[in-house]
């Protein structure tokens, strides 16, 4: 059966519990979990400069070495985010989670133009976001001379804690109208799938799509009139089909004839 935009309509509005009782859970829910369940997360920056050994300050950097440290950009990261860095400072900040826990907090990006990396921490505690940021900078430019015996870090910003600092996430709108939408959609979904489930006829025409036969009344529900239990649903609705237009030949053959006085 197709579904023009009138029964669309018709479908909504006869059944708009079934799309209004999902649209207020989901996101009631979803305000739950922001709320209630789902941790504040705070964030903080620090940005390193690699410059090579033999630049001292104010000294112009080579247009190779520039380059040499571009190429170097990503095996900066991979440092950054190494179990070596993750150790010291989870032993020297005390945190309370594992390297592993720290590593999925930590994310680095590398100006690949530049030779700036920006490495960003993100916590449940401002303070500590900060701390943790600078200790891997720091962590960093004591382990990478070890490493590659190249380069020298400079801490270009340290991370700081601001005086309003908000939480990166949850983004509880986001979150919030994601679950509206979700709840709408899904509650419009059941509303149909009930429509398509309900074997019932609801219009008139439908019975003259189906059975080919006009229909030339309705008998009504009437509250003045006694029912039987269980037969008011099946007078509530119901319709008179004029058989007579389709099968004319039938309508006088249980009928006795008439005999004139």
């Amino acid at each position: 059966m197709e579904l023009e935009l009138h029964d669309l309509t018709r479908i909504i509005r006869q059944r708009w519990s079934w799309v209004l009782l999902p649209a207020v859970i989901c996101p009631l829910i979803a305000a739950l979990l922001c709320f209630f369940v789902l941790p504040p997360m705070y964030q903080s920056t620090v940005t390193l400069l690699v410059q090579p050994q033999n630049t001292v300050g104010g000294a112009q950097i080579a247009y190779n070495d520039v380059l040499l440290g571009q190429r170097l950009a990503k095996t900066y990261g991979e440092i950054l985010t190494s179990r070596q860095i993750a150790d010291e400072v989870v032993r020297t900040q005390s945190l309370p989670y594992s390297s592993e826990t720290l590593l999925d907090r930590i994310q680095v990006k590398a100006d690949e133009e530049s030779l700036l990396t920006a490495v960003t921490v993100r916590d449940e505690r401002p303070v500590r976001a900060a701390a943790i940021a600078n200790g891997i900078a720091d962590a960093f430019a004591g382990q990478l001379g070890k490493i590659m015996k190249v380069d020298r870090v400079v801490i270009l910003d340290r991370a700081v804690v601001a005086d309003d600092q908000k939480p990166v996430s949850p983004n509880k709108s986001l979150i919030i109208g994601a679950a509206l939408v979700f709840g709408i959609l899904l509650g419009t979904g059941l509303a149909f799938l009930r429509e398509r489930l309900d074997r019932t006829v609801k219009e008139e025409e439908e019975i003259e799509d189906w059975l080919g036969l006009p229909v030339v009344g309705v008998i009504a529900k009437t509250k003045s009139m006694p029912v039987a239990a269980g037969a008011e649903d099946q007078l509530e609705g119901s319709v008179i089909l004029d058989e007579t237009k389709t099968h004319p030949q039938d309508q006088d053959e249980d009928r006795p004839p008439v005999v004139p006085e």
